[in-house]
């Protein structure tokens, strides 16, 4: 049995965007029955109402569009209903074989015009009676509207209105009841199995059928939203456009404005100005030719050639007037301009000349401490530079342009403009340097004065650059000789300065920081003997505790027992370094400095300080015996009525030690009472100093700390960092290949050190194989007088030579080490260094040589005992080879060095040292660059031969890279 349909068949139609040319071709595919045209579609529909599969239209009153989801909804409503519809119909009226349609067991038949005829039940019970449809028409008119729908979609201007659900409601009766005869069971099994089979093909059929429908109406749904899209994204751009347009309108006319405003409008005003002009002078014209005319009429007789003159003819006149005199005031100018310039170059020569010479009077004011005079020195030749700007200003355009043109006149403009520079940032200096040499008040804050000083370097900077640039912008060969060779000298010194000033300003926050700028400061100062040198600089034998604060220095405390003071205080009993052991077992205060690397020594000083009771020091400064030497020799002698002496240069270190070492009070048992009453004489002298003697002073504490010979060293990283970066404050360096540093520790050798005369020959032989060897020879020549009480002595010395880190000693020769019951006996209580330990490492000893060798600051160093008598001289070798192997450049070897360098370190607070250094190497290798640091000179003697010679007043060095001939 058929089902009843439950809803009203509802139309759908797809909007066209343009109207179809034929109604014929307009179709609605309808699947229940025919495919006929819209207008036919409707009144069939009409026409068979009252039919069995009568279906209902409500295409006849079209009415507006609905939207896409209401139009998806009833699409969806007609699907459910004419799909029910269609698949009863066709499950009863027709059936396919297999074997006729291989591809599709079922096919809908399509009628054309007639009735679909009713089927019995009874007839479709029984499988055998089958219907044979037409299926090659069918399969025509299937092809047909194919194509046709195909077409029409595809060209777009055909709309295809599909009626999905169209057929007509159904109305299913009851079945008649019938009495259940067993009799006829079969049959009616029979006929429930082919119901049921019907059902599942029929549901089958709906499915499949559906699957086209959906994609179809899928489409549908897309071009409805492409339409709507198309429509909003045409608006949009539209309007887009329309704002665009609007805004580049009106940029167009802003920019027309601004133009309108500054071409045409002065343009205009320009215009009006010489139309004025023209006016003006037409009217003088008109006057002239009035003028003209009346002449003209009382001279006419006498000059009949004016009578008919040509048209125009005066105002031609007043042009050529006009003209002429335009083109003949410059000739005047440039006709009057050398005897302008011969006048001018005197006056701006003049005046420059005064300018420069007056540099010469600040540089004597300076000297002799006048600032004032140094000021007045500047203001004038600031005064005379300005002078010849404006001698060379006031000339016309004409002359000025040439002067520009011409090399002398752009070197003369360069020269007065260096000059008005330096002058200027003279005064800004010389304001600054004003209260630290005799200017300002007694009183000085020196903290503020670093502050002001740095502002006024500062703004002085700019001004040192120009006038750098103006003076490098000069010819030389332009100017006179008697000038040439000086103005090249001071033109080189203006990097220097720059360079100066630059460091300065960086470093004056430092500087504010050691002051105690912010908080006071604790200092303790060592008095180092350097007669008596140690392996950081000499022998500790007085020290100083400082109070700073704002750069003033409000105490002063001297032990007049020195360093020995404290040793009946200190808390810590740790064993000295082996080689101290001969003279002390207990590691005290006098022997602190026993590390080479000055900060490590300056920290253990601080060590011991703390562990004495004493309070603790931001920081170590130690100062020479020599540097007070050559203190004297820049301020000049110091009475010490006290003592009865007047101390200068050559007696200030004798007089100290007879004073500290012989003639002080046992009783009294002060023997550094002496160097505590000597230190605020020297302070004085320091503070009274004219500007010529500090200058002096500056520059001995500047070549002190390039000697090791002032030291410093702060707790406070940041300042501390500072030193170091400036190698102001001595350390091991490091070195990427050979490295030297012989260190003396004079121990139980009386001051003798400044009467030894030492001398380093460096042999470095390097084999074809690239294995480099060391030979170093030391020589001391003892050079005191036998008759001195301190001079005479037996100098017994520890002499450590750093050699890089891996080298393998060979030999020691020349060494007299000490007896060794000479050893003091330690106290069982006394505990190891912890520090000393770390830096030294595993000690070994070399059983042929006795030579201690040990790893400290990562280098190996080989210990050993040097003595040498007054008047004698001691020669000692030591042996090694180098960790590593030299040779030309080689690609495929990149182990083998390709050159090799030295770094000679000297030691801190040792005098001067002669050496020279040999290196050997292969006939066949040749250097093909080499370079050496300070004022040394490598030089190559020959084939396998290359030398390195000079003075070690500080650290140096050399290098060289090797090629095969």
């Amino acid at each position: 049995m058929s089902k009843k349909q439950k809803s009203d068949i509802k139309n759908l139609s797809l909007r066209q965007k343009k109207n179809p040319k034929d109604a014929e071709q307009d179709f609605v595919f309808s699947i229940s029955k025919n495919a006929v045209t819209t207008d036919a579609y409707g009144s069939s529909l009409n026409g068979n109402k009252n039919g069995k599969n009568g279906v209902r239209s409500r295409f006849a009153n079209k009415t507006t569009p609905d939207t896409v989801f209401e139009v998806v909804n009833k699409v969806d409503e007609k699907l459910n209903e004419i799909g029910e519809a269609v698949i009863e119909q066709v499950a009863k009226a027709i059936k396919v074989q297999k074997k006729d349609h291989q591809k599709s067991p079922y096919v809908v038949r399509l009628l054309k015009d007639e009735q679909m005829p009713s089927i019995n039940l009874e007839q479709a019970e029984y499988p055998e009676k089958q219907v044979q449809g037409d299926s090659g028409e069918w399969i025509k008119e299937v092809e047909r509207l194919r194509k046709s729908a195909s077409s029409a979609y595809k060209s777009g201007a055909k709309s295809i209105c599909i009626n999905l659900l169209g057929s007509k409601k159904q109305k299913s009766s009851n079945p008649k009841k019938q009495n259940i005869n067993l009799k006829n069971f079969h049959h009616v099994f029979a006929g429930f199995t082919l119901r049921f089979i019907q059902a599942i093909a029929r549901w089958i059929f709906e499915f499949v059928l559906s699957i086209p429908l959906g994609f179809l109406l899928a489409f549908q749904v897309i071009l409805k939203l492409v339409e709507y899209a198309n429509k909003w994204a045409i608006s949009g751009g539209m309007a887009v456009g329309k704002g665009a347009s609007f805004a580049i309108e009106q940029a167009i006319f802003i920019i027309v404005a601004v133009l309108k405003g500054l071409i045409v409008i002065p343009i205009k005003l320009i215009t009006i100005f010489f139309l004025t002009v023209y006016r003006v002078i037409s009217i003088i014209g008109t006057g002239i030719l009035f003028v003209g005319n009346a002449v003209y009429e009382g001279l006419q007789n006498y000059f009949s050639v004016f009578i008919h003159p040509p048209k125009h003819f005066y105002r031609r006149i007043f042009v050529v007037i006009i003209i002429g005199g335009t083109m003949i005031l410059p000739v005047k100018f440039l006709y009057l301009a050398p005897q302008s310039m011969r006048v001018l170059k005197g006056k701006v020569l003049g005046a420059t000349k005064e300018g420069f010479e007056s540099f010469s009077g600040v540089e004597n004011a300076i000297a002799q401490g006048g600032i004032e005079q140094a000021d007045a020195q500047l203001a004038i030749a600031s005064q005379k530079f300005s002078q010849a700007k404006e001698n060379i200003d006031s000339l016309n355009i004409f002359v000025k342009g040439i002067l520009n043109v011409l090399p002398q006149g752009q070197d003369g403009i360069h020269a007065i403009s260096a000059g008005e520079d330096l002058a200027e940032s003279g005064q800004l200096i010389s304001k600054a340097l004003g209260p630290f040499i005799g200017q300002g008040e007694d009183d000085i804050d020196i903290a503020r004065l670093v502050a002001n000083m740095k502002n006024s370097l500062s703004n002085a900077l700019p001004k040192i650059e120009s006038a750098q640039n103006h003076l490098s912008a000069i010819d030389s060969g332009n100017l006179p000789e008697e000038y040439r060779e000086k103005f090249i000298k001071s033109r080189a010194l203006l990097p220097d300065v720059i360079l100066a000033i630059k460091d300065f300003n960086s470093f004056a926050d430092s500087i504010l920081i050691i002051l105690g700028a912010q908080e006071q400061k604790r200092y303790a100062v060592l008095f180092q003997n350097n007669n008596e040198l140690r392996p950081s600089g000499g022998f500790i034998g007085s020290l100083a505790f400082i109070d700073v604060r704002n750069g003033k220095i409000e105490n002063i405390e001297i032990p007049k027992g020195g360093a020995y003071d404290f040793q009946g205080y200190l808390t810590e009993s740790v064993l000295a370094p082996k080689p101290l052991q001969i003279l002390n077992a207990r590691w005290e205060m006098q022997d602190a400095n026993w590390y080479p690397d000055w900060p490590t020594s300056a920290e253990k000083v601080a060590w011991f300080i703390e562990k004495s009771g004493h309070s603790s020091v931001d920081g170590v400064i130690a100062m020479q015996a020599t540097t007070l030497v050559k203190l004297l020799e820049a301020l000049g002698p110091i009475d010490f009525p006290e003592y009865g002496v007047i101390l200068n240069s050559e007696n200030v270190i004798d007089e100290m030690q007879k004073e500290v070492e012989l003639n002080y009070d046992k009783q009294e048992n002060q023997p550094k009472k002496y160097v505590a009453e000597l230190v605020p004489k020297v302070l004085d002298r320091i503070l009274s100093a004219n500007g010529a003697e500090l200058i002096k002073i500056l520059s001995l504490v500047k070549s002190e700390i390039q000697e090791k010979n002032l030291l410093f060293y702060f707790r406070d990283s940041s300042v501390n960092d500072q030193f170091i970066a400036r190698l102001w404050e001595p350390t091991m360096l490091s070195s990427g290949m050979d490295y030297l540093s012989v260190v003396h520790a004079n121990i139980g050798g009386g001051k003798t050190d400044g009467v030894i005369n030492q001398t380093y020959n460096y042999t470095v032989t390097i084999s074809d194989e690239g294995e480099a060897l060391v030979d170093l020879e030391i020589i001391r020549r003892h050079e005191g007088d036998p008759s001195d009480v301190f001079e005479k002595v037996n100098n017994v010395d520890y002499a450590r030579v750093n050699a890089p880190e891996g080298s393998e000693l060979i030999s020691f020769e020349g060494v007299k080490p000490p007896p060794l019951d000479m050893y003091e006996v330690a106290e069982s209580y006394f505990a190891r260094d912890f520090q000393l330990d770390q830096i030294e490492g595993k000690v070994i000893i070399d059983e042929k040589s006795g030579t201690r060798v040990t790893q400290e600051f990562g280098k190996t160093v080989f210990g050993n005992w040097l003595q040498v008598d007054a008047g004698n001289t001691l020669f000692a070798r030591v042996k090694y080879k180098l960790p590593f192997k030299v040779g030309p450049f080689d690609m495929m070897n990149p182990d083998v060095m390709s050159g090799y360098s030295l770094i000679i370190q000297k030691q801190v607070g040792a005098r001067a040292i002669a050496y020279s250094v040999s290196l050997k190497y292969p006939s066949d290798w040749k250097v093909s660059w080499q370079k050496g640091i300070g004022d040394s000179e490598v030089r190559t003697l020959g084939p396998g031969l290359t030398v390195f010679e000079g003075g070690l007043t500080k650290d140096t060095g050399f290098g060289v890279v090797f090629e095969k001939n």
